[in-house]
């Protein structure tokens, strides 16, 4: 048995700086971060082994950030933009090999949400996208 949710944090961090993207982990962002930028939110994962297969379910939540200063017009498109770019090589029919020994065997989005938020100086775009994954060891 092997851990997948590193691994599957990895292969996701390099997907999602190859499309030029700013990303961090939950508890990284720094205070001065700017956006747009992805966070990557919780992990979960379970076995689905058997007596000749290794196998897990594993979830992952993406966390789009996008923001404006209050007093400038804008919206949750910026965040939209992100997330279709995000769907485009997550959620595909191409392989999503995770490193040499796992790979996801199929991939769904099974949560898709908005949230927007105002501080006293900006106004916050958020949309979360979890993604459940099933792994399977290649080697």
């Amino acid at each position: 048995m092997k851990d997948i949710q590193l691994p599957t944090r990895v292969a996701y961090v390099s997907k999602l700086t190859d499309l030029g993207l700013t990303v961090y982990e939950m508890d990284a962002v720094p205070d001065e971060a700017n956006a747009p930028y992805v966070i990557i939110g919780d992990t979960d994962s379970n076995e689905i082994s058997n007596k000749t297969d290794f196998g897990h379910t594993l979830r992952i939540l993406l966390d789009i950030v996008t923001e404006f200063p209050k007093n400038v017009v804008g919206g949750s498109k910026g965040a939209d933009l992100i997330a279709n770019q995000i769907l485009g090589i997550i959620n595909s029919k191409t392989k999503f090999i995770i490193n040499e020994d796992l790979q996801s065997v199929n991939v769904k989005l099974i949560q898709d949400r908005k949230l927007n938020g105002v501080t006293d100086t900006t106004r916050v775009f958020r949309r979360l996208l979890r993604f459940e994954h099933i792994i399977k060891q290649i080697n």
